[in-house]
């Protein structure tokens, strides 16, 4: 009943906060199971892009990591909860299952108190800033976007602006 509430809670701060970059629900009545929906920041590679997240929390959130785990992958860097693009997102921190790889959700990273909207919020800055020390090679990239220059540069490519 505890992680319940915790989660909850969690949920009404989210709504509460009311951010113009993601908005969050349930999915049917699962209160361990959300769907978020982020617009791509302005400035960005991504700006007026529409992605949405799924994110799962463990029954003993915020106390135990689950295990991430997709069927077809699973990688040592999994996430303290699973969370996971359902729109394609060729991001350095996002693989080709949806997989979000950053600091902050690292097991050795995570803090109890950090909150939803703080994990939310991360991932959207993620769209603006990679984290370019955790991207996924060579699976994922194959060598590319392994800097701030090769970032910008996928920028030019989708935006046709350099």
């Amino acid at each position: 009943m505890y992680f319940a509430k915790m989660i909850s809670l969690q949920l009404k701060e989210v709504e509460r906060k009311n951010s113009p970059c993601f908005s969050t629900g349930l999915v049917g009545e699962d209160l361990y199971h959300w769907e978020t929906i982020i617009t791509g920041p302005k400035g960005s590679p991504y700006e007026n892009g529409v992605f949405k997240l799924d994110i799962h929390f463990p029954l003993d959130y915020p106390f135990a990591p689950p295990r991430l785990r997709n069927e077809a992958y699973h990688c040592s860097l999994c996430c303290i909860f699973r969370v996971m693009f359902k729109t394609k997102a060729y991001h350095p921190n996002v693989n080709t299952y949806g997989n979000i790889f950053l600091k902050m959700l690292n097991p050795t990273h995570f803090r109890t108190n950090n909150s939803i909207n703080d994990v939310l919020t991360e991932i959207y800055q993620m769209l603006t800033a990679p984290q370019i020390r955790l991207h996924l090679k060579p699976m994922h990239l194959h060598g590319r976007w392994s800097t701030p220059e090769d970032h910008e540069l996928l920028n030019c490519a989708i935006n046709f602006v350099c």
